[in-house]
């Protein structure tokens, strides 16, 4: 329902879209993935660590009223089935979280800052604290993003990594001493793989937001001036 510069299936509030486009469009999609009958959930998204366990006592009407989103959060993690937690992005990796034994999820939103203040680790570790749950059985699937060939970060963002991993230099293309390319989804696999996760059990779209304009939002490419696509995931009692 939107138009340009939003134009097509902007599932994303308060980026300049009409809210009535964007309410239009999320019954759009829902009906059209047979996911009417789920519960859906939104985090506010404000590019923190922050992670929130969703149970009963949760509100969940944050995809309705996008003013009640889980507030200052960017993972969202349940065991609770018919219940879908939703990621909004336009260039940032969105990584979704299955451990297949104890039957939890997670959904995380992961920038720049979120992955250098490791958001991923700490979804992760939730998951152990609050599930009980072994990284080994974990499935992890991570959408598309900007790709490094895209994604050039100043010597803050560089710096900002350089102080938190030491593999930093292995996450970026170094083209001069104050800039360089960010390789976002390495950045998050490393995260994954350290914490315990095994390497087989990650898949990646390996497709960049940026590059592929035509079928994605991108912020970094349309100038901040953009609409959202979703990640979503959930348990149900029935195949959809």
């Amino acid at each position: 329902m939107s138009s340009l510069p939003y134009a097509g299936l902007n599932l994303g509030y308060f980026v300049g879209d009409n809210d009535k486009n964007v309410a239009e469009n999320r019954r759009i999609m829902r009906k059209s993935l047979n996911l009417q009958q789920t519960r859906m959930i939104t985090a506010d998204q404000v590019h923190s660590n922050k992670v929130s366990v969703i149970n009963e006592k949760s509100n969940i009407s944050g995809w309705e009223d996008p003013r009640r989103s889980i507030r200052l959060t960017d993972a969202l993690i349940t065991n609770l089935q018919n219940l879908t937690l939703v990621i909004t992005v336009a260039d940032c990796v969105p990584v979704l979280i299955y451990d297949t034994k104890n039957k939890v999820i997670a959904a995380v939103h992961a920038g720049w800052k979120g992955t250098g203040l490791g958001i991923v680790k700490r979804t992760l570790d939730q998951m152990k604290d609050s599930f009980k749950s072994n990284l080994e059985n974990c499935q992890v699937g991570i959408g598309p993003s900007i790709g490094i060939c895209c994604y050039s970060v100043d010597i803050k963002v560089i710096d900002f990594f350089r102080s938190k991993f030491s593999y930093w230099r292995e996450i970026f293309n170094l083209e001069k001493n104050t800039f360089g390319k960010l390789n976002l989804v390495e950045a998050n696999k490393r995260q994954l793989i350290e914490a315990g996760v095994p390497a087989q059990n990650i898949s990646s779209s390996d497709i960049c937001t940026s590059c592929n304009n035509d079928l994605f939002y991108s912020f970094r490419k349309e100038n901040g001036v953009t609409g959202r696509q979703i990640a979503f995931i959930s348990l149900n009692n029935k195949t959809l």
